[in-house]
């Protein structure tokens, strides 16, 4: 798909989908979604067995201008959802993971200037390899959290190749029963206290 292309696409090299939620709507599952260099600003739930690739880090970025305190940027509730290769960012969380038997796998991603959380996992399966997660912001109402990663509810999250980098309040983040959180070749650095209060910075928690 090409950001900007017209809207009713139909994903030939002629005529490529404008948005990812077009794309979406046209193959439903089990897809890789090819995303062109440029700015895609739209808010994406990624349902079963879709792929998000990105042309690239730098130029690929996918974003929303609508501000939330709640909600992310990409949101995965469903099985075999995966983030490839694109940047990450926008007035509100980064990514989240909700429920039992979302499965999200994300890779060679750079997430920076979310609002609250980088990411967030709540229940459900979560792995990342390769990725850079910097700079997120605190709620905007309240000055609270800033935090990279926020892992709970029960939620299985493997970490490998990552760096977590100028983010507020906790770098990395778990806590509830049956959660689990593996790190490997991880940095986590520079992290602020919290915006509102001046407490915490902590990197691990």
């Amino acid at each position: 798909m090409k950001a900007g292309a017209e809207p009713d696409g139909d994903c030939s090299t002629g005529n490529p989908f404008g948005s990812i939620n077009e794309a979406i709507a046209s193959v439903q599952t089990d897809a890789v979604l090819a995303l062109s260099k440029g700015i895609f600003d739209e808010v994406v739930a990624i349902p079963r067995g879709i792929v998000l690739w990105g042309a690239c880090v730098a130029e690929t970025v996918v974003t929303s201008t609508m501000p939330s305190e709640t909600e992310a940027v990409i949101t995965a509730r469903e099985p075999n959802a995966e983030v490839r290769n694109l940047q990450i960012t926008g007035q509100r969380w980064g990514v989240k993971v909700s429920g039992q038997y979302a499965q999200l796998h994300i890779q060679d991603v750079l997430i920076k200037d979310t609002y609250m959380f980088g990411i967030f996992a709540v229940s459900g399966t979560l792995s990342i390899d390769n990725l850079i997660l910097r700079d997120t912001h605190a709620r905007p109402s309240d000055g609270a959290f800033g935090r990279g990663l926020e892992v709970q509810g029960g939620s299985e999250v493997e970490v490998l190749r990552t760096v977590f980098q100028n983010n507020r309040d906790v770098g990395v983040i778990a806590y509830d029963e049956g959660t689990t959180l593996r790190l490997e070749d991880v940095v986590v650095r520079d992290t602020q206290s919290q915006q509102s209060d001046g407490t915490w910075g902590r990197g691990l928690n």
